[in-house]
């Protein structure tokens, strides 16, 4: 949906009321807060001056923001509202402005649910491979006495159940921080999730993007299948590695590796991504032959985290499959 919106400006502070400003007027539409730093909050409201009056004082969801300093507020009568937010903050975001607003803008720097527990230094060494919690100990987790048969075994032969688990060892040891401590709460994993008509063997979700899909061999277009006949995976990262945005084409063959990669353009609602194709079972292998992939793909996990916890994809997450993944990991171990 796209409509022109027209803002009206105040230069107001956070003490101010908007309620004389507003009358008997529509109160219902988008706004932008602006803030003493250059900051910028985009929102939706179907009463302004009672929400202005909740930024400015605080909430459950931010501490109290003294330092206002504008706020534009274009009336929508009758269009829904979230599309109308979710382009304007775009529009904001393509304009330059740093926003404070964390839903629609993936990168947010905004304090997040996440720093709590893994502080934004401890993220920083984690991407850059630098920490000192760069190992966890999968000795101590708990894991069941029967392990119950998953779905995915139901569909994959023994060769591709291996091949299945070894990149998942790998993505929980390497990519995703502190997995059995983060575990549902900002990651889940899918089991022969019935996306994609059930093209997938399973999906490694951080936040509310997935990060990692493995697929079975029947299933994409012919230039990806004719580059893996065994089965095949691909790890998200943002569009700036291994110089993808230097090509025109939504679809690269990466030749530049000892190992067979596809390099793909994905969009999401969120963000848009480069799907990296590689050989199902051989994540760790890419990896270690491009290590910026490796640094991309821990960024990109840890946005994801910070951006959102993992609630929308809560109820399909699999604790069967996860056991044999930390069982994996421990054997390794």
């Amino acid at each position: 949906m796209t409509i022109n919106l027209a803002f009206q400006r105040w230069e107001i502070d956070s003490a101010a009321s908007l309620a004389p400003l507003f009358g008997r007027s529509c109160q219902r539409g988008i706004y932008i807060i602006e803030f003493a730093n250059g900051e910028r909050y985009v929102g939706k409201t179907i009463h302004m001056p009672t929400r202005f009056r909740t930024h400015a004082h605080g909430s459950k969801h931010h501490p109290a923001w003294p330092d206002i300093a504008a706020v534009q507020f274009a009336q929508v009568q009758e269009e829904p509202l979230d599309p109308l937010e979710q382009e304007t903050i775009r529009a904001q975001i393509h304009a330059g402005y740093e926003l404070r607003n964390r839903t629609f803008n993936l990168g947010s720097q905004t304090p997040a649910p996440l720093d709590y527990e893994f502080s934004v230094e401890e993220q920083h060494h984690w991407i850059q491979r630098t920490g000192y919690r760069d190992s966890f100990d999968f000795s101590a987790v708990q894991l069941p006495q029967r392990f119950r048969r998953t779905k995915v075994e139901k569909v994959a032969d023994r060769r591709a159940f291996e091949a299945i688990l070894t990149d998942l060892a790998f993505a929980l040891t390497e990519i995703v921080p502190l997995a059995p401590e983060t575990e549902l709460k900002y990651w889940t994993l899918s089991d022969l999730p019935s996306t994609n008509s059930n093209s997938r063997y399973c999906a490694l979700n951080t936040g509310v993007i997935e990060s990692l899909v493995l697929l079975k061999p029947d299933r994409r277009g012919e230039h990806i299948r004719n580059e893996f006949e065994d089965g095949f995976g691909y790890i998200n990262t943002f569009t700036d590695v291994l110089d993808f945005q230097q090509h025109s084409s939504d679809v690269v063959k990466y030749t530049d590796s000892s190992f067979p990669m596809v390099l793909m353009r994905h969009e999401y609602n969120l963000v848009e991504t480069v799907g990296v194709y590689y050989p199902l079972g051989k994540l760790a292998d890419i990896m270690r032959a491009e290590p910026e992939l490796l640094e991309a793909a821990r960024a990109f996990a840890i946005e994801n985290m910070r951006h959102r916890n993992g609630g929308l994809f809560r109820r399909f997450h699999s604790k069967a499959l996860t056991n044999k993944v930390y069982r994996q990991i421990k054997v390794g171990q």
